[in-house]
């Protein structure tokens, strides 16, 4: 059995990812980590279609991809 190469950093639960989607979809002003509180600044990237967010946060080092696709 081949097992899953070792994280180097903690990600978000799926409660936090949902609630760092559901602000990114809002679009409600700055965003907090939900787990310590820090600013987050996602970066976005896509293809004209569909964007793709990859939020980290720079205090406490949790991190998550976003998907809103076409």
């Amino acid at each position: 059995m081949h097992s899953a190469p070792p994280r180097w950093s903690p990600g978000y639960s799926l409660d936090e990812a949902a609630r760092i989607r559901k602000q990114i979809v809002m679009r409600a002003g700055p965003m907090a980590c939900p787990h310590c509180e820090a600013e987050l600044k996602p970066t976005v990237g896509g293809d004209g279609e569909r964007r793709v967010w990859l939020v980290r946060c720079e205090q406490c080092g949790r991190g998550v991809v976003v998907h809103n696709g076409g």
